[in-house]
């Protein structure tokens, strides 16, 4: 199968000096993965967790004693199923960091890599899947996850920070009725064989949502952002794909400049600013909800002794360019135990967040009334930048709506319902 990856926002796939200059196939194969386990837990099979020594599969000479996500990714004694080629180059924009100013803290971007030529790259089949697995399931199963990928997750590190929106293009790539068949045939043959932890990323837990941007905008959203970076912490020069140097003369023309050579502004802080504020002042006395949703920051050495992955449920993508028009993802894992943890129950959580997204109030907000007097969106971007969908900002999946830009599937209540929207993102 070929494909090309077009980068929408940077990936950031760090090596052993956390250093990134290239892309690296085992991070894109490792997020293929994750997201395999998130869709296969979704509806209601096993997926093991493979960081776990007592939880992970070993292969024992029995295919079938392995989870379906290992049949395909590997595990111990039990190879992976293919090999992926990447023969597309990816470069380098920038050194050092870009430091965007939030109210206590700031957010440091380094370049991370964008794909700068148009080759094809290739998962090449290396050995079969065994029984249990057809060449057609097997070629399903990847064609949805890149599509899936593609329309609305993310790839690689700092996926919380705005890195990691690609596009998969290919011939083979178009995703059709007959695939979601082979996904659901091959995962009807591979029974469950454990129960999945109660921590680990499922389908059925997750949001995601989409927001266009009015394209004449951009200057404004620009010049929001330029007052939030440091004079002192932007880089001096942007290299294009052509290899050659570009000076930088200060950090608007900076901005400009990743806008015009490579399609993006870099806008996830000032959304996880504005969200981070409105989640503490809804939650005053609940920082450990507030730093699981939005991650902290590293500098906090008991919380990372606490949890040193600094793990952000929720994920915010920078405003991209399509091809068509610039939108940015926001998607999130909001756990349906919520409440065992965090005093909080999940509904809770989604109903205040779908509210903020759609640029309302809360009834119980803690905010001053000149607070009030300012939108979610124009307290992060000025007025009419975010576009609405027949007067809304947010428009809820309904199967018997086309039009619609958000999807929550804790709200989906059967099996039937997941699969049937599951579908429809990728088909709509």
């Amino acid at each position: 199968m070929e494909f090309k990856i077009e980068t929408l926002t940077p990936i950031w796939t760090g090596d052993v000096n956390r250093t990134c200059k290239t892309l690296r196939e085992t991070s894109l194969v490792g997020s293929l993965r994750w997201w395999f386990e998130v869709i296969v837990r979704g509806f209601g099979y096993y997926a093991c967790d493979p960081t776990s020594e007592n939880n992970r599969c070993k292969y024992d000479g029995n295919v079938n004693s392995i989870c379906p996500v290992c049949q395909i990714f590997g595990c111990t004694g039990w190879s992976r199923r293919f090999r992926l080629e990447v023969n597309q180059n990816f470069r380098k924009i920038y050194e050092g960091n870009l430091r965007i100013k939030g109210e206590n803290n700031s957010w440091y971007y380094p370049s991370g890599v964008m794909s700068c030529n148009g080759e094809y790259n290739r998962f090449i089949k290396t050995l079969s899947g065994g029984e249990y697995l057809t060449d057609e399931e097997y070629g399903s199963i990847i064609k949805i996850l890149l599509k899936f990928i593609s329309d609305y997750g993310m790839v690689g590190g700092k996926t919380a920070i705005g890195y990691g929106v690609v596009k998969f293009e290919g011939k083979d790539i178009k995703v059709d009725k007959e695939d979601f068949e082979n996904l659901f045939n091959y995962l009807n043959k591979k029974k469950s064989h454990g129960k999945n932890s109660n921590n680990m990323p499922i389908l059925d837990e997750m949001f995601f949502a989409k927001f266009k941007i009015n394209s004449n905008s951009l200057d404004k959203i620009i010049e929001k952002v330029y007052e939030c970076v440091d004079d002192n912490y932007f880089p001096k020069s942007i290299y294009k794909c052509n290899g050659t140097e570009e000076k930088i003369n200060n950090k608007k023309e900076f901005l400009k400049k990743l806008r015009d050579y490579y399609s993006f502004i870099p806008t996830s802080a000032l959304i996880r600013k504005e969200l981070r504020k409105r989640i503490k002042e809804k939650w005053i006395n609940n920082t450990k909800l507030r730093h699981f949703l939005m991650g902290y920051m590293q500098k906090n050495k008991k919380l990372a002794q606490e949890d040193p992955t600094r793990f952000s449920a929720i994920q915010v993508s920078h405003i991209y360019n399509t091809g068509e028009h610039w939108e940015f993802r926001i998607w999130g894992w909001i756990p349906k135990n919520l409440d065992k943890k965090f005093d909080v129950q999940r509904e809770e959580v989604i109903d205040f967040l779908m509210l903020l997204l759609n640029n309302q109030e809360d009834d119980n907000s803690n905010r001053s009334n000149e607070e009030m007097s300012k939108g979610f969106w124009e307290s992060i971007f000025g007025d009419n930048c975010v576009e609405k969908i027949n007067g809304n900002y947010i428009i809820k999946y309904s199967d018997n709506e086309n039009n619609w830009n958000s999807i929550d599937f804790g709200d989906l209540e059967n099996l039937d319902e997941r699969k049937k929207a599951f579908e429809s993102m990728l088909r709509g």
